[in-house]
């Protein structure tokens, strides 16, 4: 049986052929105006076929993408190439989902009535399959970590009212006061633990807006001011001026994690250095001391929640440091050498949307 020629022949054929397609199929001429659609464009897009003929297909993209990546993949294809990525799209109901887009120009012998064959599948699902399978060992120690910070924030505050209580009704040697001042002492310690490890539990997902390098750095040092004047350390600022999309609050707080352990490093009248500048595609801060260092085999841990290197120590600020970085799509670095001092590193991405999405191609189609 010759497919194609009983496909030409019976219209009820190829009609069960493409209801047997997964993907929703859009065929536009190359200004993007929709001349055939699929079945599974009902499915997939929510719109009845019929519905979508003779309109542009830039209705199927977000306002956001509608002026670089759209007209950026009609070029593409005028230039016969092809385009494949993950785009958010919009279905018929105004509902936002990642599809998987595929974009294929045909010409003909004569290069006459030219086309885009657009194959598009939605693959929201498969994102969120895939973001669970890799976040899930996390997650879990995540969800624990806020489940022992509840349980013990309750009888803390207990504990530390009674306390309060019973020193306020008898009467105390100063031997008994500096046992109360020493429990009370340790008590907000504890306390302090807990809201760092609900703080790290709760992180809110990140409000990107355009962000002066300079006060972020200023808004992190600020609550460091009285205590580096009390040890005499010397502070040497050095960056170029400009914004980076970033949550502020987020970026701010990773960096003063930072400085809070560079402080703890140093001695009297020790250095602490920060610099920021822009490389190739990204925002580096970093934040460098002349301290004691860390030790080598410490290094690939210091990451990790509840490892430190102080005895006193809970290990979770750099684990904070960490997620906060991870959320933003970038990284945080260590370099250190023991009695020398330490440099982190903070890389922001510049941009996190495709060139595509950000420029237009216009100038080369």
């Amino acid at each position: 049986m010759d497919l194609l020629q009983a496909c030409c022949s019976s219209p009820e054929l190829w009609q069960e052929i493409l209801l047997g397609i997964q993907p929703a199929i859009i065929v536009t001429d190359l200004a993007g105006t929709i001349i055939f659609c699929s079945p599974a464009v009902s499915r997939v897009l929510g719109f009845d076929p019929e519905q979508l003929l003779e309109h542009k297909l830039d209705r199927l993209f977000t306002p956001e993408d509608q002026s670089c990546l759209y007209p950026n993949i009609l070029c593409l294809c005028k230039n016969r190439k092809v385009h494949e990525g993950n785009v958010m799209l919009l279905r018929a109901d105004g509902s936002r989902f990642i599809a998987l887009i595929s974009a294929r120009p045909y010409f003909n012998a004569s290069n006459h009535d030219a086309v885009i064959i657009f194959c598009i599948q939605d693959v929201n699902r498969q994102k969120e399959l895939e973001a669970i399978n890799r976040q899930t060992p996390y997650t879990d120690l995540i969800k624990l970590a806020n489940g022992i910070a509840h349980e013990i924030r309750n009888p803390l505050v207990g504990i530390g009212g009674f306390l309060n209580r019973l020193f306020k009704t008898l009467e105390v040697s100063p031997e008994c006061r500096n046992y109360y001042e020493h429990i009370m002492h340790n008590l907000g310690k504890i306390e302090n633990l807990v809201k760092k490890v609900e703080y790290f539990a709760r992180l809110p997902k990140p409000s990107f807006n355009p962000t002066s390098v300079t006060e972020i750095i200023g808004d992190a040092l600020r609550p460091f001011s009285d205590e580096i004047k009390r040890m005499g350390i010397g502070v040497a600022i050095n960056h170029e001026e400009f914004a980076v999309m970033l949550d502020r609050e987020l970026a701010v707080r990773a960096l003063s994690i930072l400085i809070e352990n560079a402080l703890d490093a140093l001695c009297e009248y020790g250095s602490l250095e920060i610099s920021a500048g822009r490389l190739n595609d990204e925002v580096q801060i970093h934040i460098s001391d002349n301290g004691v260092g860390i030790a080598a085999d410490d290094l690939q841990y210091i990451f990790n929640p509840f490892f430190s290197t102080k005895p006193d120590g809970a290990g979770i600020d750099l684990a904070i440091v960490k997620r906060i970085m991870e959320m933003h799509g970038g990284s945080v670095k260590v370099f250190s050498r023991r009695d020398e001092g330490t440099t982190f590193s903070l890389h922001f991405p510049l941009e996190r949307r495709h060139p595509l999405r950000v420029s237009l191609l216009q100038d080369h189609c």
